[in-house]
């Protein structure tokens, strides 16, 4: 648990011991599925014709399906949506932290960068690095952070499948 809670305290950009009362009763869930919310994750890829385990696989590379995680550059929520990129999925700034709106949010961007780009290793490195960057590159960028991203994700969504879920 202490391993999940420092985690989650770095995702925040925060040490193990900075803010440790005031985040902890948040961090101790991180780190591990909850039912209730890998429920959730079946329901919002579903919806987007996702298979679960990979919008799960996301989700824990973005987040360690930490509901309050927020990152250095802003990233929130559960699937580490950017402000702006949730506004132009319609949602509001003070939803971002709620599990089925970002859930939603993440299975709905996803979805469009698969339609977009037509294969999962392009649209998880747009997830991670931007479209912009996908296209610029003509495929996944060279940045060692979006190519550990797109390896880590396909891992774990591999996982998931060999084991049927959460």
């Amino acid at each position: 648990m202490v391993w999940s809670l420092r985690c989650a305290l770095l995702r925040l950009g925060l040490g193990l011991g900075a803010g440790l009362a005031l985040l902890a009763p948040q961090a101790w869930a991180c780190g591990r599925i909850p039912g209730e919310l890998w429920a959730k994750t079946e329901r919002y890829a579903r919806a987007q014709a996702l298979e679960p385990e990979l919008l799960g696989a996301l989700v824990w590379v973005e987040s360690r399906y930490c509901v309050q995680a927020v990152s250095p550059d802003g990233a929130r929520g559960l699937g580490q949506l950017m402000p702006a990129t949730a506004r132009g999925l319609g949602i509001p700034p003070d939803r971002l932290h709620n599990p089925d709106w970002n859930l939603w949010g993440a299975a709905r961007y996803l979805r469009s960068l698969w339609e977009a780009f037509g294969d999962w290793p392009r649209a998880l490195a747009a997830y991670n690095a931007g479209p912009t960057a996908v296209r610029k590159y003509g495929g996944i960028p060279p940045f060692p952070e979006t190519r550990r991203y797109v390896r880590d994700v396909l891992y774990i969504y591999g996982w998931l499948k060999r084991r049927g879920g959460a």
